[in-house]
């Protein structure tokens, strides 16, 4: 015998009824309605099993997506703080290449360039090869500019991670 019996037409649709077939664990008298296409049965038990399905995969992916973005911001904060830093050591040399600069123009060039980004250097210095200073330096002789910041105060938002304590940058070039 058919569990599915089919009844009379009444009022415009066709009933269809499943007698004693276990749907979801549950033995019980279903309706299919035919003549009404939105509507579709629905199993309640199964959405009870999956109700906190989506609470536990966001809470298990959003700490490694938090851990990414933050981790991906500090990174460009630290590129940013590396390429300023660069760029003052190369507009430092470019003036301590000069033959007629002085130290204290090129440590303006260097702090007005790092001050224009804004960030606070730590350390500046200019000096010849071995460590003589700028002032006995000559002509074909290397000159060398060193520019440390400290990543604390110059970049954008908590150092969760702490990829560098202090970014520096180093550049040598022979004086004309």
């Amino acid at each position: 015998m058919s569990p599915v019996a089919f009844s009379a037409i009444f009022r415009g649709e066709l009933i269809v009824r499943f007698f004693n077939k276990s749907v979801c664990g549950r033995s019980r008298d279903r309706s299919i309605r035919f003549f009404n296409p939105g509507h579709r049965p629905v199993c309640r038990c199964k959405k009870r099993r999956r109700s906190g399905t989506a609470m536990v995969e966001l809470a298990v992916c959003m700490p490694v997506l938090f851990l990414i973005v933050f981790a991906s911001i500090e990174a460009c904060n630290m590129i940013a703080m590396k390429q300023i830093v660069c760029e003052s050591a190369y507009e430092g040399a470019l003036i301590a290449l000069k033959p007629d600069s002085t130290q204290s123009q090129v440590l303006d060039r260097i702090n007005a360039t790092l001050a224009s980004r804004g960030v606070t250097p730590s350390d500046v210095s200019v000096a010849g090869s071995e460590g003589a200073a700028y002032s006995s330096l000559a002509r074909g002789d290397t000159v060398t500019v060193t520019v440390q910041a400290a990543a604390n105060g110059n970049v954008v938002g908590p150092q969760l991670f702490g990829f560098a304590k202090t970014v520096s940058s180093r550049l040598t070039a022979i004086k004309q």
